[in-house]
C-alpha cells in the first residue's frame, strides 16, 4: 500500500541520515598550526560535531566554548594539542554583542565527560538593570566602568578586587572567567588514539564510539534490499528534497560576530599592559642579560635561574628565567604574577613585569637587590666577622617579620621562607622575594589543603603530616630562619 511505502522510504531516509551525519562529522580535522584536531573539538563550520569550534582560518586561532558561549583566544597548546591555554582579553576593549547574551542568560562552561576546564583568571563585574542610579562618587573616581550596554541591562567592571555594589541598586554580580586551561580528558585522549569517537551520553557518562563499517554496510543492504527497485525513485526525491532544503538554510553560523581581533591584537602590544603589569619583550630581557651571561648568574633553584640586567632605561633588575616552558611552569608564571600584582610594601622585593605568555621563555623582572641574600652573608662568599653584628640580626628579622605580617593579612602565605630568599640591600634593609610557591588564602579559611611543598629543613612539619597550610607554617620557617 501507499502508507507502507511512505513508512519504508522513511526508514530507509533515516538510515541514509545517518549515515550522511557520519560523514559530515569526521573523526577529526586540520587545525594549521595545532595539527590534527578530534572530539570533542569541530570547525567553526560544523558546530553541531562537537563542544568547542575552533576557528581554524585565521593565523590567530580562536575556541568557542559552547554552541552559544563566547569565542576566546587559543593561545597555547601542550602534549600532543591535549591540553590548551584559552583568554578573552576582547572583552575590555571591544563592545562585543554577543556577550549580552552571555550575560543575560549567565555564562556556564560545557559540561562533557570528555573535556575539563582549569580557570587561572576569574573576573567579577555587575550586572545592573538599565537606567540604575549608581553613587555618584563611584562614577567620578572611576571605580566602576560600564564595559557593556545590552539594552536591558549594562554591564560594570571595577578595578577595586574588594569593591561591592550596594544592596539598594538591584545589580547581581557576574563571575566571569578570563582565562583557563582546557584539557581533554584521559578517557577521550584513550579513544581517539585508537580510532574512535569520544561521546557524551545523556545521563553525564563517557562512551567510545568506534563505528564498525561491516554493521553501517548491513543496515544499508538490508534498508535497500527491503524496499526495491519502486521505492528507490521515491527514496531520492526525498533526499534531492532534503539536501536542497539543507543547502538554502544554511548560513555562516557566526556571521553576526562582530569583533575586530586585529584592533584589539594591537591595543593589547601598543599599550604594552598584561595583568595591569608593563610587558617586557625577550629581545629586551635577552639584551639586558647580555644574552643570559652565565657570569650574570645572581642564583639558580629548583624551578629558575637568576639573572643580573640593565635596561635600556638605565634600571638595575633581575631577571628569573624559568628552565622549563610546560603546564606546570605556566601555573607557577601565573601565580606569581597574579600575587605580586596585588602587594606593595617596604620589605617586599618590587616587581617590574613579565614577559608574554607567547614568549619562546617564561620571565619575571624584579628590582635588583645589591647585596645579595642572608644566605651568603652567614655562611655564603660573603660571610666575614663582625659584619652581621646583633643590632643588624635584630633589624633584619623585626623587617622579616613586618613583611610576613603583611603577607598574611593580605591572604597570602608565603610557603618558601628561608634564609635564601631574604635580600638585603647595601643598608641591610630586608627584601623578601621568591613568591612562586605562594598561595592566596580566602580570609574566612582556617587553612589550604594542598601538597607540602617548599625547603627541607624549614618545612612546618604539623602541614607536612596533615596537607593543611596556614600562616603558621610561615611562622615556623621563620622560626627556622632566626635559629
Amino acid at each position: 500500500s501507499i502508507g507502507l511505502i511512505f513508512l519504508m522510504s522513511n526508514f530507509v531516509l533515516l538510515l541514509s541520515a545517518q549515515e550522511q551525519q557520519g560523514q559530515a562529522c569526521p573523526s577529526s580535522f586540520q587545525c594549521g598550526s595545532l595539527g590534527l584536531l578530534s572530539y570533542p573539538f569541530t570547525t567553526d563550520f560544523q558546530p553541531h560535531c562537537g563542544l568547542c569550534a575552533i576557528n581554524c582560518t585565521e593565523p590567530e586561532k580562536t575556541i568557542r566554548l559552547g554552541r552559544h558561549g563566547p569565542w576566546y583566544n587559543l593561545n597555547y597548546s601542550f602534549s600532543d594539542d591535549k591540553v590548551f591555554l584559552v583568554d578573552d582579553w576582547s572583552l575590555f576593549h571591544a563592545v562585543n554583542p554577543d556577550m549580552c547574551n552571555v550575560f543575560g542568560e549567565g555564562f556556564r562552561l560545557p559540561r562533557s565527560s570528555s573535556i575539563s576546564f582549569t580557570v587561572l583568571i576569574i573576573e567579577t563585574m555587575w550586572r545592573c538593570p538599565n537606567g540604575t542610579r549608581l553613587s555618584p562618587e563611584n562614577e567620578n573616581n572611576n571605580t566602576l566602568r560600564r564595559i557593556i550596554g545590552c539594552g536591558r541591562f549594562n554591564v560594570y567592571h571595577s578595578h577595586d578586587s574588594e569593591f561591592i555594589v550596594p544592596n539598594n541598586t538591584k545589580c547581581s554580580r557576574i563571575q566571569y572567567p578570563k582565562a583557563l586551561v582546557l584539557e581533554v580528558t584521559s578517557e577521550c585522549s584513550r579513544c581517539t588514539t585508537e580510532g574512535g569517537r569520544c561521546q557524551d551520553l545523556s545521563n553525564g557518562e563517557f562512551k567510545c564510539d568506534d563505528k564498525k563499517k561491516g554493521r553501517r554496510k548491513l543496515r544499508q543492504i538490508l534498508g535497500f534490499g527491503i524496499l526495491g527497485g519502486s521505492i528507490i525513485f521515491i527514496f531520492l526525491v526525498l533526499v534531492f528534497s532534503y539536501i536542497n532544503k539543507k543547502i538554502k538554510s544554511r548560513s555562516p553560523p557566526f556571521a553576526s560576530r562582530n569583533i575586530s581581533d586585529e584592533h584589539t591584537k594591537t591595543d593589547l602590544a601598543m599599550s604594552k599592559i598584561y595583568f595591569s603589569v608593563p610587558v617586557f619583550s625577550y629581545n629586551e630581557l635577552e639584551m639586558a642579560t647580555n644574552n643570559f651571561d652565565p657570569t650574570m648568574e645572581l642564583g639558580e633553584g629548583g624551578f629558575a635561574t637568576v639573572y643580573y640586567g640593565k635596561l635600556t632605561d638605565g634600571r638595575e633588575v633581575a631577571v628569573k628565567r624559568l628552565h622549563e616552558k610546560n603546564y606546570k611552569q605556566l601555573q607557577q608564571f601565573m601565580n606569581e604574577i597574579e600575587i605580586l600584582t596585588c602587594l606593595r610594601h617596604q620589605n617586599l622585593v618590587s616587581f617590574y613585569g613579565c614577559s608574554s605568555w607567547h614568549s619562546q621563555e617564561l620571565l619575571l623582572v624584579y628590582e635588583y637587590v645589591c647585596n645579595g641574600t642572608i644566605a651568603d652573608h652567614l655562611y655564603g662568599d660573603q660571610a666575614k666577622c663582625g659584619i652581621l653584628t646583633w643590632p643588624v640580626r635584630m633589624s633584619i628579622a623585626i623587617e622579616t617579620a613586618r613583611a610576613l605580617s603583611y603577607l598574611h593579612a593580605s591572604g597570602i602565605i608565603h610557603r618558601d621562607v628561608k634564609s635564601k630568599n631574604i635580600l638585603v640591600d647595601s643598608k641591610f634593609g630586608v627584601k623578601v622575594a621568591d613568591f612562586g610557591l605562594s598561595r592566596l588564602c580566602p580570609m574566612a579559611a582556617t587553612h589550604i589543603s594542598t601538597i607540602p611543598q617548599g625547603t627541607p629543613g624549614y618545612l612546618d612539619p604539623e602541614y607536612h603530616q596533615c596537607y593543611q597550610l596556614t600562616d603558621k607554617s610561615d611562622v615556623y620557617s621563620f622560626g627556622v630562619v632566626l635559629v
